[in-house]
């Protein structure tokens, strides 16, 4: 059980290091991007939420590779609050 968390969490890791990087505009944690694609992991999650979790759906929409997407949901993982915080003050 121990090795298989270890695994996904080198896998998450391995994925938010490929693909996710802060915006050097907005160094903050919850404005975070895509990598080559400038696409926020915020405006990438509101999106997942809204298609019920379909990340080859959102992929097609925001034309990214689906290991992009789920980079977005491993750095949304583990920075959920920060994420929660940006996509309140989008709304706002």
């Amino acid at each position: 059980m121990v090795a298989q968390q270890r695994d996904e969490t080198d896998e998450a890791s391995a994925l938010i290091e490929k693909w996710i990087e802060r915006d050097p505009s907005h160094p903050q944690i919850g404005d975070a991007r895509l990598k080559e694609y400038g696409v926020h992991v915020w405006a990438i999650i509101g999106y997942l939420q809204g298609a019920r979790g379909d990340m080859e759906h959102v992929a097609d929409d925001f034309d990214v590779p689906v290991d992009a997407v789920r980079a977005a949901q491993a750095y949304y993982d583990r920075y959920a609050a920060f994420i929660e915080d940006r996509m309140a003050a989008n709304e706002a």
